[in-house]
């Protein structure tokens, strides 16, 4: 999502990418102190409704997958690989930025290990170490970056 501060300038706010249009009107109002006009805040009542559907079950897939985390095997390996291509799908579809996508990448890892699909779990840690690089840089604000070094080191060993 962006935030257009004044005419032609788009200010990206990454962090908001998973809330639906109200609570990012919410939270904007309130931190920033200013109504967010970008192109999804002020479409159509059709197509806010539409994405705040997506973002309500990318936000439910994300629930599933948080339970999953913590009773591994209660959902079957076929619902968890339709899940993951649904939560995928969702958030290419509402373009959501690296910092969430890196966290979606980093849980898909983990729930994949729980059930057994090693080459899976390697290719989303991957993918979402690429993005915390990429999105973070070499700093690595939150320690993700390492925590994903040695969670691949690790999973290659399964192999």
């Amino acid at each position: 999502m962006s935030v257009c501060l004044q005419r032609n300038l788009d200010l990206p706010i990454d962090i908001e990418d998973g809330l639906v249009s109200s609570e990012r009107q919410s939270t904007l109002s309130t931190i920033f102190e200013f109504e967010c006009r970008c192109s999804l805040c002020a479409a159509s009542d059709d197509i806010v409704d539409r994405s705040d559907r997506n973002r309500r079950r990318l936000q439910e897939i994300w629930t599933i997958f948080a339970e999953e985390r913590e009773s591994p095997s209660t959902a079957s390996p076929r619902t968890i690989l339709d899940l993951s291509s649904e939560l995928l799908e969702l958030a290419a579809k509402e373009k959501l930025g690296p910092s969430f996508m890196k966290r979606y990448y980093h849980d898909l890892m983990r729930v994949f290990f729980e059930h057994d699909d090693i080459p899976s779990a390697i290719a989303f840690a991957q993918r979402s170490l690429e993005l915390a690089t990429e999105f973070d840089g070499s700093e690595d604000i939150d320690g993700l970056q390492e925590a994903l070094r040695r969670n691949l080191e690790v999973l290659r060993t399964y192999l």
